[in-house]
């Protein structure tokens, strides 16, 4: 079993990998190093099960959809930075498996801007929840289980994604209904 960030400065060359850590209830963290205010970062990730079986988180990538972010400013370091801006504490969603919508909750060390989106199996944004400044602390934002026309989506497994800060967490969430 592995989970992989794939990361590339810029919108052309060759993709940086690295491992992602287990955070915990289907949850995994990386941090994309070394981005400097301004930068334009695409990203994908990646999983491959004991059976070999591999996914692509958006499902195309990298030939044809990836996730991309400018990064922001968040803070004056001293000295070379040795990780990512903000940590993000561990990104849950209750309930899971989830039929009438459920709340999201993750937690932040310091200010960030924060992206916050559900996607569906293939990769596509479903619906954007959150984007803009939040400061550090305890976070929930509640998903009603529709998508961006206000429909309520199918059965089926869908991915909460969380970028702040330079880090990112993903969540796997099966909705019933």
């Amino acid at each position: 079993t592995s989970t992989r960030l794939h990361y590339r400065f810029g919108t052309s060359g060759v993709y940086d990998s690295l491992a992602m850590s287990y955070a915990g209830s289907d949850s995994f963290s990386a941090a994309i190093p070394g981005a400097a205010a301004g930068d334009t970062v695409e990203y994908y990730l990646s999983a491959t099960d004991n059976s070999g079986r591999a996914e692509q988180q958006p499902r195309f990538a990298p030939a044809t959809w990836r996730h991309r972010y400018v990064a922001v400013a968040t803070g004056v370091a001293q000295g070379p930075a040795t990780g990512p801006a903000v940590k993000i504490g561990t990104l849950q969603a209750s309930p899971n498996p989830a039929s009438r919508g459920t709340a999201i909750s993750f937690q932040l060390a310091g200010r960030s801007r924060v992206r916050l989106a559900v996607y569906d199996i293939a990769g596509r944004n479903v619906r954007s929840l959150l984007l803009g400044e939040l400061p550090a602390g305890r976070h929930s934002v509640r998903w009603d289980g529709r998508n961006g026309d206000g429909a309520a989506v199918g059965s089926g497994v869908y991915f909460v994604a969380l970028d702040a800060g330079g880090a990112a967490q993903r969540l796997r969430l099966v909705v019933v209904r």
